[in-house]
């Protein structure tokens, strides 16, 4: 069980926790998304550099944890949090800080979990962009 991972909570519940003190630009979680009760995916919630909530749609299709609207494909929930916190999530903003229960973790890569990378692999194919973390071993 992630930090991070908060399972079952309405909008309005990320809202109000992301929302508690510290009040900074990257602060996230991820959540289930649910519609009509039935798991369809993950939702990325986490302020905007205005410190407003935001919700980024993840849906899991075979293998893929996908974002909404987007042509970026990753191996695990865990892949996309890890590149999301080096790379931006919408213009200037990096998922930095875990929210927590009302407790707050800095983030990056092995402050999340403790993960030995192999190798990692960027792999373009069209219009398609595929991020492969390949070798996790988590401790």
């Amino acid at each position: 069980h992630k930090t991070w991972y908060k399972g079952r909570m309405e909008r309005t519940q990320a809202e109000a926790l992301l929302t508690q003190q510290p009040i900074l630009a990257g602060k996230y979680l991820i959540r289930d998304r649910i519609v009509k009760d039935e798991k369809i995916g993950f939702t990325v919630s986490f302020l905007d550099l205005d410190k407003r909530p935001q919700h980024v749609i993840a849906r899991e299709f075979g293998p893929w944890v996908m974002i909404k609207d987007s042509n970026l494909k990753f191996w695990s929930i865990n892949a996309l949090v890890d590149y999301f916190s080096k790379n931006n999530i919408m213009p200037n903003v990096k998922l930095t800080m875990v929210c927590k229960d009302g407790a707050h973790f800095p983030s990056s890569g092995q402050d999340l979990l403790t993960v030995e990378l192999n190798e990692s692999y960027p792999y373009e194919d069209g219009d398609l962009r595929i991020v492969l973390l390949k070798g996790f071993k988590f401790h």
